[in-house]
């Protein structure tokens, strides 16, 4: 995916889905991760590893964008 597909794919999610960014993570972060998860099937604790997060707070962001996917 290119970077501009990225970011208009987060700027979609975040004007249709309603997703938002947290204190401390960005929309395009938590987009990333999602993403990453979806494409290497990746468990939440290499996740936690490479983007620096809990796994709850990581296990967070996941299903935010889920649900921002699903109603946009």
């Amino acid at each position: 995916m290119s970077p501009r597909a990225f970011l208009q794919f987060c700027d979609i999610l975040e004007r249709e889905g309603g997703l938002q960014p947290t204190r401390r993570a960005t929309i395009e972060e938590q987009v990333a991760k999602t993403l990453y998860i979806l494409a290497k099937n990746a468990k939440n604790r290499s996740i936690q590893f490479w983007f620096r997060r809990s796994g709850e707070t990581t296990s967070r962001h996941f299903h935010s964008v889920l649900r921002a996917i699903i109603v946009s």
